[in-house]
């Protein structure tokens, strides 16, 4: 049992270490041309111990913004209190905490966008949504969903919310995150109302 947490530790600093090699080459020079072995050797590890961890130097990225989604998500769940056993009602506190967290991380995502790589951020909005949020929203709406319906609706809601977000990354963050919350639930709940009433349930084929 030691052992293996001895592994895992050694595991993760390996990871860290190419994490912020990745992101300390990004700030020098285009992403694209940015090597494999260069992360190794700027981490200080042979090119092998890179592949022991991941495949490509996408897969690298992907597990930075990974770890920054989990750090927020994390801080979300104990920032806010949920109260999911009653009618859904308009809560700007939930999308207000995500733009709060997401701006202790703005050097990070500036750097992710100015490498051209905004599909690999879009990919990850899509599977949180899904992974996360699926099952809060048949709770909003009190009622099971359709499941083809249900993946129309994460999809919408991570490609808007996406939308929202970089539009606000790329003007400087300058709206306070409580009028970036707030814009968000004014958008969303017409839609969860809409929902709860099922009749599109009975239109999908």
């Amino acid at each position: 049992m030691l052992e293996n947490k001895s592994t895992d530790r050694r595991s993760l600093r390996t990871r860290r270490w190419l994490q912020a090699a990745l992101l300390d080459l990004m700030r020098e020079k285009p992403y694209h041309k940015i090597t494999i072995s260069e992360i190794a050797e700027r981490a200080e590890v042979a090119r092998p111990t890179f592949y022991a961890h991941f495949e490509t130097k996408d897969d690298l990225l992907l597990s930075h913004i990974d770890d920054v989604v989990e750090s927020i998500d994390a801080k979300i769940d104990r920032n806010v209190v949920r109260k999911l056993d009653r009618p859904y009602r308009p809560d700007p506190a939930i999308p207000t905490s995500f733009f709060e967290e997401w701006r202790e991380h703005a050097d990070t995502i500036r750097l992710i966008r100015s490498a051209g790589v905004d599909h690999l951020i879009m990919k990850r909005f899509q599977r949180n949504f899904k992974e996360r949020y699926a099952s809060g929203i048949a709770l909003a709406i009190a009622r099971p969903m359709n499941p083809v319906l249900a993946e129309y609706v994460t999809d919408f809601l991570a490609g808007a919310v996406y939308m929202v977000f970089m539009r606000w990354v790329k003007d400087g963050m300058k709206q306070p995150p409580e009028v970036m919350g707030r814009l968000v639930q004014e958008l969303v709940f017409p839609g969860m109302l809409a929902l709860r009433e099922g009749e599109l349930d009975d239109w999908v084929v």
